[in-house]
């Protein structure tokens, strides 16, 4: 099973918690922030998450592109890419300027594609694995 973890900010938790459904309907296992409890320290938790997923998924939009946990979180990204071979599948969830820093991925274009459609582009793609019946 693959281990997503899901990169979003606020104004797009909405669409976060459609695309986790319907991935987590194809087999993976999706992590967001909403599973850091109560008490837990969620910069420690977030750090650990980023560095046993399999794969990274930004959910990229003008609010994203400007928040600087975010971006954080795409450097840590950036670096787990380069040392461990983790996969980075950008989604494009709102218009905005892709950064150069992302013209290495293949960047999936989601603005016109329903959940569905986008996590059966992400099994098509290999990062996300069918669920063993």
């Amino acid at each position: 099973m693959t281990d997503v973890f899901l990169s979003y900010v606020d104004e797009d938790a909405a669409q976060a918690q459609a695309i986790e459904s319907a991935l987590q309907a194809l087999g993976a296992d999706v992590w967001t922030d909403q599973r850091i409890g109560l008490g837990e320290n969620w910069l420690d938790e977030i750090e650990k998450r980023l560095s046993e997923c399999d794969v990274i998924m930004p959910l990229i939009s003008p609010d994203f592109l400007e928040s600087k946990w975010a971006l954080w979180e795409m450097g840590y990204a950036l670096g787990r890419s380069k040392e461990k071979g983790v996969t980075i599948v950008p989604v494009l969830v709102r218009d905005a300027k892709l950064p150069r820093y992302l013209n290495p991925f293949n960047v999936i274009d989601a603005r016109n594609l329903s959940t569905a459609e986008l996590a059966e582009k992400m099994r098509s793609f290999g990062s996300v694995e069918k669920a063993s019946a």
